[in-house]
């Protein structure tokens, strides 16, 4: 979020490449050079669903950073293995994944896919992850200090299935673990996480997922996704025993319905206190600090609308809302005591804009990108006599107007 009257400009220049080798073999190479001048920059993307960047260099008035995904496949009958750096997306949502999302840099990773009937497919990744945190015991002096940070991974498997026609549900469970090398438990691809974790003594980070989209009636699509990272049927109902650590997504989007050509999203996601954090930090579920699943992170909502229409193939016009509110997060010893801290607790910062956005490409791979919001950007001031929470930005109060221009053109 850029609260203030400010102005960045983006330099971007890159190379796409893909290509096949026989029957089985596939490769894909993506690399962008990337620098960011002006009066304000933000490499990380706070509080935004694009995607966080690692600063290469840092000049006077500019950042850079490069963005860079490759992949390999083997294809052979039902089963694809590849093995790549690219970012995943598991989990429905227009606005952002709840499960796995693009937010943080990709990650290098072995994925394994394999159809297990005419509806049925089955996904597995085990990733290298970016834990942040030094390993004091390895770093070591030289001619300067090296930095070591401790190994840190994540193993996550999804079962897809149609169940009906225009019905689709995925259920899947993923492990975060650190502090050690890769562990053989977790490279096996229909190993239950949850026996795996007691193996280990319960010193790993355990999460259970599931998403539902449905097409079912024409022209609507309806969907959900829902995030488990720590519940408990049991004390689902008493509010001094709850630690209900989930999230969930619900949308629907409608095409044609006031006039041809056009359609209208809403989509709400909610995630609660404490989600995707572990008292490990080699075992939260993120890299390079940002979270893997939603980009709003824990204790957090956003309700977003949005209505298109195209009065001709190549040109979008829409109008937009978006309301996201994100409270505090305190220090990791509270989450494990009772009871929970309330959804939202202070202080809060709030988010809302509306405006209009385009799409226009007057040539086949030539883009013209535009959007004109009205933004307005709140924040709770500390609370007397109460725990002082930790404050996510320093700014009170902003209103603005975001005006954005891009112009991109894709060279195959």
């Amino acid at each position: 979020m850029n609260p203030t009257k400010t102005r960045t400009t983006i330099r971007s220049n890159g190379l796409l490449a893909y290509g096949y080798a026989g029957d089985f073999l596939g490769m894909y190479l993506y690399f962008r050079d990337n620098q960011e001048s002006g009066t304000y920059h933000n490499p990380r993307k706070d509080m935004t669903p694009e995607q966080g960047q690692i600063i290469s260099k840092t000049l006077q008035n500019a950042i850079e950073y490069d963005l860079g995904d490759a992949q390999m496949n083997f294809d052979v009958a039902f089963l694809r293995v590849s093995i790549e750096k690219m970012p995943n997306v598991w989990g429905t949502g227009y606005r952002g994944s709840l499960i796995l999302s693009d937010k943080p840099p990709s990650y290098p990773q072995i994925k394994l896919r394999a159809k297990l009937g005419k509806d049925v497919d089955f996904t597995f990744v085990h990733s290298w992850l970016s834990s942040d945190v030094v390993d004091s015991v390895n770093s070591y002096h030289a001619v300067a200090y090296r930095t070591i940070y401790r190994q840190k991974f994540l193993a996550a498997q999804m079962l897809e299935a149609s169940v009906a026609d225009g019905v689709d549900i995925a259920v899947g469970e993923s492990e975060v673990y650190g502090g050690r090398n890769p562990d053989l438990l977790y490279l096996i691809p229909d190993m239950f996480y949850f026996a795996a974790e007691h193996y280990t003594a319960d010193e790993d980070n355990k999460q259970i997922f599931g998403s539902l989209d449905i097409n079912a009636l024409k022209n609507y699509n309806f969907y959900m996704a829902l995030f488990l990272d720590e519940f408990s049927v049991s004390d689902f109902t008493s509010p001094d025993r709850q630690r209900n650590q989930l999230g969930f997504t619900l949308g629907a989007r409608s095409y044609d319905l006031i006039y041809p050509n056009t359609d209208i999203l809403v989509e709400y996601t909610r995630i609660n206190p404490w989600v995707y954090n572990h008292k490990f930090p080699d075992a939260t579920y993120q890299s390079h600090l940002y979270d893997l699943g939603h980009w709003i992170g824990q204790n957090a909502d956003n309700l977003y609308l949005e209505a298109n229409y195209r009065p001709f193939r190549n040109l979008r016009l829409g109008v937009q809302f978006e309301s996201m509110r994100k409270g505090a997060m305190d220090s990791t010893k509270f989450q494990y005591q009772l009871p929970t801290p309330t959804f939202l607790y202070a202080p809060m910062i709030k988010t809302q804009s509306f405006g209009l956005t385009a799409r226009y490409e007057p040539v086949r791979d030539l883009f013209f990108d535009f959007h004109f919001l009205f933004a307005r950007y709140t924040q709770q001031p500390d609370v007397r006599g109460k725990f002082q929470y930790a404050r996510i930005s320093n700014a009170d109060y902003a209103d603005r107007i975001d005006a954005f221009l891009a112009v991109r053109y894709n060279f195959y």
